[in-house]
Protein backbone atom coordinates (compact mmCIF):
# COMPACT_ATOMS: atom_id res chain seq x y z
CA UNK A 1 0.00 0.00 0.00
CA UNK A 2 1.03 3.48 -0.96
CA UNK A 3 2.53 5.47 2.33
CA UNK A 4 2.46 8.82 2.55
CA UNK A 5 3.24 11.67 5.55
CA UNK A 6 1.05 14.86 6.42
CA UNK A 7 2.81 17.18 8.20
CA UNK A 8 0.75 20.31 9.83
CA UNK A 9 -1.85 22.22 11.90
CA UNK A 10 -4.88 20.10 13.07
CA UNK A 11 -8.21 22.36 12.92
CA UNK A 12 -11.67 20.93 13.93
CA UNK A 13 -14.46 21.71 12.00
CA UNK A 14 -18.02 22.05 13.44
CA UNK A 15 -21.17 22.76 11.67
CA UNK A 16 -24.07 23.65 13.50
CA UNK A 17 -26.77 22.81 10.55
CA UNK A 18 -30.83 23.69 11.48
CA UNK A 19 -33.75 24.66 9.17
CA UNK A 20 -34.87 28.78 8.83
CA UNK A 21 -38.41 29.07 8.69
CA UNK A 22 -38.76 32.75 9.97
CA UNK A 23 -36.84 35.59 10.91
CA UNK A 24 -36.62 37.12 14.63
CA UNK A 25 -39.00 40.15 15.65
CA UNK A 26 -37.04 41.75 17.42
CA UNK A 27 -33.97 42.06 15.21
CA UNK A 28 -34.01 40.97 11.39
CA UNK A 29 -31.88 38.12 11.90
CA UNK A 30 -32.78 34.42 10.47
CA UNK A 31 -34.01 32.15 13.61
CA UNK A 32 -31.73 28.58 13.00
CA UNK A 33 -33.85 25.56 14.55
CA UNK A 34 -33.52 22.93 16.07
CA UNK A 35 -29.74 22.70 14.86
CA UNK A 36 -27.76 19.38 14.67
CA UNK A 37 -24.01 19.88 15.19
CA UNK A 38 -21.58 17.86 12.71
CA UNK A 39 -17.66 17.34 13.75
CA UNK A 40 -14.94 16.30 12.17
CA UNK A 41 -11.16 16.66 12.17
CA UNK A 42 -10.57 19.85 9.73
CA UNK A 43 -7.16 21.31 8.74
CA UNK A 44 -4.04 18.72 8.07
CA UNK A 45 -6.22 16.00 10.05
CA UNK A 46 -9.09 16.50 7.21
CA UNK A 47 -5.93 15.89 4.41
CA UNK A 48 -4.92 12.93 6.44
CA UNK A 49 -8.44 11.27 6.82
CA UNK A 50 -9.45 12.06 3.46
CA UNK A 51 -5.58 10.37 1.92
CA UNK A 52 -6.40 7.35 4.11
CA UNK A 53 -9.16 6.20 2.15
CA UNK A 54 -6.17 4.75 0.06
CA UNK A 55 -3.07 4.79 1.56
CA UNK A 56 -1.54 4.17 4.64
CA UNK A 57 -1.33 7.37 6.51
CA UNK A 58 1.15 9.02 8.94
CA UNK A 59 -0.11 12.28 10.14
CA UNK A 60 2.67 14.74 11.79
CA UNK A 61 0.62 17.49 13.67
CA UNK A 62 0.31 19.09 17.32
CA UNK A 63 -2.39 19.03 19.71
CA UNK A 64 -3.35 19.92 23.58
CA UNK A 65 -5.06 17.56 26.21
CA UNK A 66 -8.52 19.40 25.31
CA UNK A 67 -11.41 17.53 25.18
CA UNK A 68 -12.18 18.95 21.84
CA UNK A 69 -8.73 17.59 20.55
CA UNK A 70 -8.66 14.02 22.26
CA UNK A 71 -11.73 13.49 20.35
CA UNK A 72 -10.24 15.23 16.89
CA UNK A 73 -7.06 12.67 17.49
CA UNK A 74 -9.35 9.50 18.34
CA UNK A 75 -11.57 9.97 15.77
CA UNK A 76 -8.24 10.20 13.16
CA UNK A 77 -7.26 7.33 14.60
CA UNK A 78 -10.26 5.28 13.84
CA UNK A 79 -10.40 6.20 10.37
CA UNK A 80 -6.95 5.00 10.25
CA UNK A 81 -4.56 7.69 10.44
CA UNK A 82 -1.40 7.37 12.60
CA UNK A 83 -1.35 10.55 14.54
CA UNK A 84 1.97 11.74 16.12
CA UNK A 85 1.28 14.64 17.95
CA UNK A 86 3.49 17.24 19.62
CA UNK A 87 1.83 18.75 22.49
CA UNK A 88 0.31 21.83 22.13
CA UNK A 89 -0.69 24.44 24.88
CA UNK A 90 -3.55 25.80 23.67
CA UNK A 91 -6.20 24.01 22.24
CA UNK A 92 -6.39 24.13 18.38
CA UNK A 93 -7.91 26.27 16.12
CA UNK A 94 -12.44 25.57 15.33
CA UNK A 95 -14.22 26.48 12.83
CA UNK A 96 -17.86 26.70 13.62
CA UNK A 97 -20.14 27.54 10.93
CA UNK A 98 -23.99 28.00 11.04
CA UNK A 99 -25.96 26.76 8.08
CA UNK A 100 -29.27 25.96 6.80
CA UNK A 101 -29.12 23.88 3.97
CA UNK A 102 -26.33 24.48 1.43
CA UNK A 103 -26.03 28.28 3.26
CA UNK A 104 -23.52 29.56 5.49
CA UNK A 105 -25.35 32.24 7.85
CA UNK A 106 -22.33 33.10 9.91
CA UNK A 107 -18.97 31.52 11.02
CA UNK A 108 -17.29 31.51 14.36
CA UNK A 109 -13.31 30.77 15.14
CA UNK A 110 -12.51 30.19 18.28
CA UNK A 111 -9.04 29.97 19.93
CA UNK A 112 -5.34 30.74 18.04
CA UNK A 113 -4.10 29.76 15.25
CA UNK A 114 -0.57 29.28 16.54
CA UNK A 115 0.99 27.99 19.85
CA UNK A 116 3.93 26.87 21.28
CA UNK A 117 4.39 23.37 20.98
CA UNK A 118 6.45 20.83 22.48
CA UNK A 119 9.43 18.51 20.62
CA UNK A 120 7.84 16.37 17.52
CA UNK A 121 7.40 12.48 18.67
CA UNK A 122 10.83 10.62 17.57
CA UNK A 123 8.68 7.84 15.90
CA UNK A 124 6.78 10.35 13.75
CA UNK A 125 10.05 11.85 12.88
CA UNK A 126 11.75 8.53 12.01
CA UNK A 127 8.12 7.69 9.79
CA UNK A 128 9.01 10.57 7.57
CA UNK A 129 12.38 8.38 5.88
CA UNK A 130 9.63 5.50 4.76
CA UNK A 131 7.06 7.17 3.36
CA UNK A 132 6.48 7.49 -0.31
CA UNK A 133 5.43 11.08 -0.58
CA UNK A 134 4.85 14.19 2.03
CA UNK A 135 2.17 17.01 2.27
CA UNK A 136 2.52 19.66 3.73
CA UNK A 137 -0.78 20.97 4.72
CA UNK A 138 -0.21 24.27 6.20
CA UNK A 139 -2.65 26.24 7.80
CA UNK A 140 -0.83 29.16 8.98
CA UNK A 141 0.17 27.74 12.81
CA UNK A 142 2.88 26.12 14.05
CA UNK A 143 3.52 22.82 12.75
CA UNK A 144 5.35 23.38 8.94
CA UNK A 145 7.45 26.66 10.98
CA UNK A 146 8.70 24.18 14.14
CA UNK A 147 9.50 21.16 11.86
CA UNK A 148 13.32 20.79 10.65
CA UNK A 149 13.32 21.74 7.01
CA UNK A 150 15.92 18.82 5.75
CA UNK A 151 13.47 16.37 6.81
CA UNK A 152 10.79 17.98 4.32
CA UNK A 153 13.24 18.22 1.20
CA UNK A 154 12.30 16.31 -1.88
CA UNK A 155 14.06 13.52 -2.67
CA UNK A 156 14.21 11.75 -6.03
CA UNK A 157 11.84 8.83 -4.91
CA UNK A 158 9.50 10.90 -2.51
CA UNK A 159 7.69 13.54 -3.89
CA UNK A 160 6.97 16.79 -1.56
CA UNK A 161 3.31 18.73 -2.09
CA UNK A 162 2.87 22.28 -0.12
CA UNK A 163 -0.67 23.42 0.36
CA UNK A 164 0.86 26.33 1.84
CA UNK A 165 -0.75 29.29 3.86
CA UNK A 166 -0.83 33.20 3.45
CA UNK A 167 0.14 33.46 6.59
CA UNK A 168 2.00 30.45 6.84
CA UNK A 169 5.67 29.15 6.65
CA UNK A 170 7.66 29.42 3.10
CA UNK A 171 7.87 26.05 0.80
CA UNK A 172 10.95 24.50 0.90
CA UNK A 173 12.68 24.43 -2.99
CA UNK A 174 11.69 21.38 -5.17
CA UNK A 175 8.26 21.25 -3.86
CA UNK A 176 4.60 20.64 -5.70
CA UNK A 177 2.96 24.07 -4.07
CA UNK A 178 -0.71 23.70 -4.21
CA UNK A 179 -1.93 27.34 -3.44
CA UNK A 180 -5.65 28.62 -4.06
CA UNK A 181 -5.98 31.73 -6.29
CA UNK A 182 -5.71 34.88 -3.32
CA UNK A 183 -2.98 32.71 -1.71
CA UNK A 184 -1.03 32.78 -4.93
CA UNK A 185 -1.90 36.48 -5.42
CA UNK A 186 -1.11 36.96 -1.72
CA UNK A 187 2.60 35.52 -1.78
CA UNK A 188 3.69 36.77 -5.10
CA UNK A 189 2.21 40.46 -5.25
CA UNK A 190 1.51 40.42 -8.57
CA UNK A 191 -2.11 41.89 -7.99
CA UNK A 192 -5.51 40.98 -9.48
CA UNK A 193 -6.75 40.59 -12.93
CA UNK A 194 -10.76 39.98 -14.27
CA UNK A 195 -9.74 37.29 -15.82
CA UNK A 196 -8.64 34.48 -12.93
CA UNK A 197 -6.39 32.35 -15.36
CA UNK A 198 -4.07 35.15 -16.38
CA UNK A 199 -4.35 36.18 -12.79
CA UNK A 200 -2.96 32.56 -11.66
CA UNK A 201 -0.57 32.81 -14.22
CA UNK A 202 1.14 35.81 -13.51
CA UNK A 203 1.28 34.51 -9.66
CA UNK A 204 2.90 31.73 -10.80
CA UNK A 205 5.37 33.03 -13.11
CA UNK A 206 6.73 34.77 -9.93
CA UNK A 207 6.22 32.05 -6.64
CA UNK A 208 8.44 29.64 -9.36
CA UNK A 209 11.33 32.67 -8.88
CA UNK A 210 10.12 33.06 -5.29
CA UNK A 211 9.96 29.33 -3.95
CA UNK A 212 12.15 27.34 -7.10
CA UNK A 213 9.22 24.38 -6.63
CA UNK A 214 9.43 21.54 -9.01
CA UNK A 215 5.82 22.74 -9.82
CA UNK A 216 3.14 25.15 -9.30
CA UNK A 217 -0.65 24.26 -8.81
CA UNK A 218 -2.98 27.41 -8.36
CA UNK A 219 -6.62 26.00 -7.51
CA UNK A 220 -9.42 28.35 -9.13
CA UNK A 221 -12.28 26.85 -7.60
CA UNK A 222 -15.15 25.99 -10.46
CA UNK A 223 -12.55 26.64 -12.78
CA UNK A 224 -10.07 23.89 -11.62
CA UNK A 225 -6.39 24.65 -11.27
CA UNK A 226 -3.35 26.21 -13.71
CA UNK A 227 -0.66 23.82 -13.76
CA UNK A 228 2.92 25.45 -14.47
CA UNK A 229 5.45 22.87 -14.47
CA UNK A 230 7.89 24.16 -17.39
CA UNK A 231 4.20 24.54 -19.51
CA UNK A 232 1.43 25.98 -18.68
CA UNK A 233 -1.56 23.66 -18.80
CA UNK A 234 -5.82 24.86 -17.24
CA UNK A 235 -7.24 21.70 -16.04
CA UNK A 236 -10.80 22.61 -16.70
CA UNK A 237 -12.95 22.27 -13.02
CA UNK A 238 -17.07 22.14 -12.59
CA UNK A 239 -17.41 25.04 -14.20
CA UNK A 240 -21.00 26.69 -13.22
CA UNK A 241 -23.34 24.35 -11.27
CA UNK A 242 -24.95 23.96 -7.78
CA UNK A 243 -22.49 24.39 -5.10
CA UNK A 244 -23.48 22.93 -1.37
CA UNK A 245 -20.13 23.14 0.37
CA UNK A 246 -16.82 24.34 -0.70
CA UNK A 247 -15.08 23.41 2.56
CA UNK A 248 -12.86 20.57 2.81
CA UNK A 249 -12.03 20.85 -1.60
CA UNK A 250 -8.48 22.17 -1.47
CA UNK A 251 -7.57 19.52 0.76
CA UNK A 252 -9.47 16.70 -0.85
CA UNK A 253 -7.25 18.14 -4.27
CA UNK A 254 -3.86 18.21 -2.54
CA UNK A 255 -4.22 15.29 -0.68
CA UNK A 256 -5.29 13.57 -4.20
CA UNK A 257 -2.50 14.84 -6.06
CA UNK A 258 0.08 13.32 -3.06
CA UNK A 259 -1.64 10.24 -3.18
CA UNK A 260 -0.76 10.41 -7.61
CA UNK A 261 2.53 11.20 -7.45
CA UNK A 262 3.53 8.57 -4.88
CA UNK A 263 2.52 6.26 -6.99
CA UNK A 264 4.49 7.79 -9.76
CA UNK A 265 2.30 9.69 -12.21
CA UNK A 266 3.38 12.79 -13.48
CA UNK A 267 1.80 16.44 -11.83
CA UNK A 268 -0.24 16.97 -14.93
CA UNK A 269 -1.95 13.55 -14.51
CA UNK A 270 -2.13 13.23 -11.23
CA UNK A 271 -3.84 16.64 -11.27
CA UNK A 272 -6.36 15.99 -13.40
CA UNK A 273 -7.24 13.29 -11.11
CA UNK A 274 -7.20 15.10 -7.98
CA UNK A 275 -9.58 17.79 -9.51
CA UNK A 276 -11.90 14.98 -10.68
CA UNK A 277 -12.15 14.40 -6.88
CA UNK A 278 -11.93 17.78 -5.07
CA UNK A 279 -15.26 18.37 -8.00
CA UNK A 280 -16.87 15.15 -6.92
CA UNK A 281 -16.45 15.89 -2.53
CA UNK A 282 -17.99 19.57 -3.29
CA UNK A 283 -20.97 17.64 -5.28
CA UNK A 284 -21.79 14.78 -3.31
CA UNK A 285 -20.32 16.44 -0.26
CA UNK A 286 -18.77 15.10 2.90
CA UNK A 287 -20.03 11.65 4.42
CA UNK A 288 -17.21 11.57 7.05
CA UNK A 289 -18.95 13.93 9.30
CA UNK A 290 -19.62 12.82 12.92
CA UNK A 291 -23.30 14.40 13.42
CA UNK A 292 -24.68 15.46 16.55
CA UNK A 293 -27.60 16.96 18.73
CA UNK A 294 -27.19 19.87 20.39
CA UNK A 295 -29.16 19.05 22.94
CA UNK A 296 -25.95 17.32 24.97
CA UNK A 297 -22.70 19.64 24.12
CA UNK A 298 -23.96 22.41 22.32
CA UNK A 299 -21.70 23.52 19.20
CA UNK A 300 -20.60 26.86 21.15
CA UNK A 301 -20.38 25.27 24.63
CA UNK A 302 -17.05 24.88 26.08
CA UNK A 303 -15.81 21.52 25.98
CA UNK A 304 -12.29 22.19 27.06
CA UNK A 305 -13.32 22.13 31.21
CA UNK A 306 -12.44 18.70 33.61
CA UNK A 307 -14.98 16.28 34.07
CA UNK A 308 -15.41 14.29 30.98
CA UNK A 309 -19.09 13.27 30.22
CA UNK A 310 -19.96 9.72 29.92
CA UNK A 311 -20.95 8.55 26.72
CA UNK A 312 -23.91 5.82 26.24
CA UNK A 313 -24.13 4.08 23.64
CA UNK A 314 -26.97 0.84 21.95
CA UNK A 315 -27.52 0.26 18.56
CA UNK A 316 -30.38 -1.08 16.39
CA UNK A 317 -32.84 -1.36 13.21
CA UNK A 318 -35.06 1.17 14.82
CA UNK A 319 -37.37 -0.05 11.62
CA UNK A 320 -40.72 0.54 12.84
CA UNK A 321 -39.98 3.00 16.35
CA UNK A 322 -42.80 1.88 19.33
CA UNK A 323 -43.12 2.37 23.17
CA UNK A 324 -40.21 -0.69 23.69
CA UNK A 325 -37.39 1.80 21.61
CA UNK A 326 -38.21 4.49 23.57
CA UNK A 327 -38.72 3.24 27.27
CA UNK A 328 -35.52 1.67 26.23
CA UNK A 329 -33.50 4.72 24.89
CA UNK A 330 -34.98 6.31 27.97
CA UNK A 331 -33.49 4.08 30.34
CA UNK A 332 -29.86 4.11 28.59
CA UNK A 333 -29.86 8.15 28.55
CA UNK A 334 -30.30 8.13 32.08
CA UNK A 335 -27.20 5.89 32.27
CA UNK A 336 -24.83 9.03 31.65
CA UNK A 337 -24.67 12.52 29.73
CA UNK A 338 -24.60 11.45 25.88
CA UNK A 339 -26.50 8.92 24.62
CA UNK A 340 -25.18 7.81 20.88
CA UNK A 341 -27.46 5.49 18.47
CA UNK A 342 -25.21 2.89 16.06
CA UNK A 343 -28.32 2.45 13.23
CA UNK A 344 -28.19 -0.59 10.72
CA UNK A 345 -27.81 0.98 7.48
CA UNK A 346 -30.50 -0.48 4.69
CA UNK A 347 -28.39 -3.18 3.61
CA UNK A 348 -27.37 -4.66 7.18
CA UNK A 349 -30.69 -5.12 8.00
CA UNK A 350 -31.89 -7.24 5.40
CA UNK A 351 -28.93 -9.38 6.03
CA UNK A 352 -30.13 -9.34 9.38
CA UNK A 353 -34.02 -9.91 9.50
CA UNK A 354 -34.19 -10.91 5.72
CA UNK A 355 -36.09 -9.57 2.57
CA UNK A 356 -38.77 -7.48 2.96
CA UNK A 357 -37.11 -5.28 5.56
CA UNK A 358 -36.45 -2.74 6.63
CA UNK A 359 -39.88 -0.81 5.84
CA UNK A 360 -38.80 2.34 6.70
CA UNK A 361 -35.69 3.49 4.86
CA UNK A 362 -32.59 4.48 6.88
CA UNK A 363 -32.81 8.39 6.52
CA UNK A 364 -36.21 8.00 7.72
CA UNK A 365 -35.39 6.39 10.56
CA UNK A 366 -32.68 8.32 11.29
CA UNK A 367 -34.98 11.70 11.08
CA UNK A 368 -37.26 9.29 13.29
CA UNK A 369 -34.40 8.77 16.00
CA UNK A 370 -32.69 12.32 15.78
CA UNK A 371 -36.16 13.83 17.10
CA UNK A 372 -35.97 12.40 20.10
CA UNK A 373 -35.30 14.52 23.28
CA UNK A 374 -33.11 11.41 24.80
CA UNK A 375 -30.99 11.05 21.42
CA UNK A 376 -27.96 13.19 21.18
CA UNK A 377 -25.90 11.29 18.12
CA UNK A 378 -26.41 9.39 15.27
CA UNK A 379 -23.98 6.53 13.62
CA UNK A 380 -25.24 5.13 10.37
CA UNK A 381 -23.42 1.83 9.85
CA UNK A 382 -23.18 -0.87 7.69
CA UNK A 383 -21.99 -3.97 8.93
CA UNK A 384 -23.96 -6.91 11.05
CA UNK A 385 -22.68 -5.17 14.23
CA UNK A 386 -21.68 -2.22 15.31
CA UNK A 387 -17.65 -3.15 16.82
CA UNK A 388 -15.89 -1.58 14.01
CA UNK A 389 -18.07 1.81 14.67
CA UNK A 390 -17.96 1.96 17.68
CA UNK A 391 -14.21 2.62 17.92
CA UNK A 392 -14.95 6.46 16.89
CA UNK A 393 -17.21 7.06 19.85
CA UNK A 394 -15.33 4.59 22.86
CA UNK A 395 -18.38 4.98 24.49
CA UNK A 396 -18.26 4.58 28.74
CA UNK A 397 -20.95 2.23 28.83
CA UNK A 398 -22.95 0.45 25.49
CA UNK A 399 -26.48 -1.08 26.36
CA UNK A 400 -28.08 -3.95 24.36
CA UNK A 401 -31.70 -4.02 25.04
CA UNK A 402 -33.61 -7.71 25.38
CA UNK A 403 -32.79 -11.07 26.29
CA UNK A 404 -28.99 -11.23 26.70
CA UNK A 405 -28.12 -12.91 30.00
CA UNK A 406 -26.98 -16.26 28.59
CA UNK A 407 -25.64 -15.06 24.91
CA UNK A 408 -22.17 -13.89 24.26
CA UNK A 409 -22.18 -10.14 23.04
CA UNK A 410 -20.08 -8.74 20.33
CA UNK A 411 -19.92 -5.73 21.40
CA UNK A 412 -18.26 -6.67 24.35
CA UNK A 413 -14.78 -7.07 24.25
CA UNK A 414 -14.33 -4.01 21.95
CA UNK A 415 -15.81 -1.76 24.91
CA UNK A 416 -13.87 -3.67 27.21
CA UNK A 417 -10.38 -2.64 25.73
CA UNK A 418 -10.92 1.23 26.54
CA UNK A 419 -12.32 0.16 30.21
CA UNK A 420 -16.08 0.15 29.18
CA UNK A 421 -18.75 -1.76 30.33
CA UNK A 422 -21.87 -3.30 28.93
CA UNK A 423 -25.22 -3.21 30.60
CA UNK A 424 -28.73 -5.48 29.71
CA UNK A 425 -31.79 -3.72 29.85
CA UNK A 426 -35.21 -5.27 30.68
CA UNK A 427 -36.62 -7.25 27.52
CA UNK A 428 -40.55 -6.10 27.43
CA UNK A 429 -42.16 -9.12 25.65
CA UNK A 430 -44.14 -8.15 23.23
CA UNK A 431 -43.24 -4.61 22.30
CA UNK A 432 -40.89 -5.79 19.02
CA UNK A 433 -40.73 -4.72 15.04
CA UNK A 434 -41.55 -8.01 14.49
CA UNK A 435 -44.02 -8.60 16.15
CA UNK A 436 -45.90 -5.41 15.26
CA UNK A 437 -45.64 -6.98 11.72
CA UNK A 438 -47.00 -10.29 13.04
CA UNK A 439 -50.16 -8.33 13.92
CA UNK A 440 -50.30 -6.17 11.76
CA UNK A 441 -50.37 -9.19 8.94
CA UNK A 442 -53.07 -11.01 11.29
CA UNK A 443 -55.54 -8.54 11.43
CA UNK A 444 -55.51 -7.73 7.76
CA UNK A 445 -56.50 -11.62 6.86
Amino acid sequence: MTAIAVVGDLIVDRDVVGHVGRVAADVPVPIVEQPAERMRPGGAGLAASLAAAGADVVLLTAASDADTDRLAVERLRAMGVTVHAARRVAPVPQKIRVRTADHVLVRVDRGVRSSSAGAFPAAGIEALDHRDAILVSDYGGEVARSIEVDLLRPRPRRPLVWDPHRIGAEPVPGAVVTPNLDEAVAWAGTGAERDPVLTASRAAAALADRWQPSSVCVTLGRDGVLVVDGQRSLIPGAGQGPVTDTCGAGDRFAATLTLGLAEGLRVIDAAEAAVEEATAFVRDGDDGWTETRTNGLGPLEDTDTPGRPTVVATSGCFDLLHAGHIRMLTMARALGDRLVVFLNDDASVRRTKGPGRPLVPVAERAELLRALSVVDEIHIFGEDTPVRALHTVRPDVFVKGGDYRDVEIPETRAVAAWGGRVVILPYEAGRSTTELIARSHAAAS
